[in-house]
């Protein structure tokens, strides 16, 4: 019976460091992204420019492609100073399999 209940209570300790090891890289790849997008903010606002150049999102695409598991990501930039910047990845613990964050930032 003890050897039941520990074997039980070793199985539940399996399932819950599974769980642990899953949800940490889906956070992990959420500090990645959030770090792609302060990234290409600032390498529009080092630039002085409304937009980032040619090379800096060549570099930042490669990086997001890469670092994220379907990884893509759009900037856009109105005349009013206001970038918006949308990544998204693929995700098993999203709802939809799929995540996305998006930053805005006045430059």
């Amino acid at each position: 019976m003890t050897f039941f209940v520990l074997s039980v209570g070793l199985m539940g300790l399996a399932a819950l460091q599974v769980k642990a090891v899953k949800y940490n890289q889906s956070a992990y790849t959420r500090s990645q992204a959030t770090a792609a997008a302060t990234s290409i903010l600032d390498s529009i606002r080092v630039s002085g420019g409304a937009a980032p150049l040619a090379a800096d999102k060549v570099e930042w695409d490669a990086f997001l492609s890469t670092s994220l598991p379907g990884g893509n990501g759009t900037v856009v930039c109105a005349g009013t100073g206001i970038c918006t910047v949308t990544i998204s990845w693929s995700d098993t613990l999203a709802a939809a399999g799929n995540d996305t964050l998006t930053v805005t930032s006045l430059l």
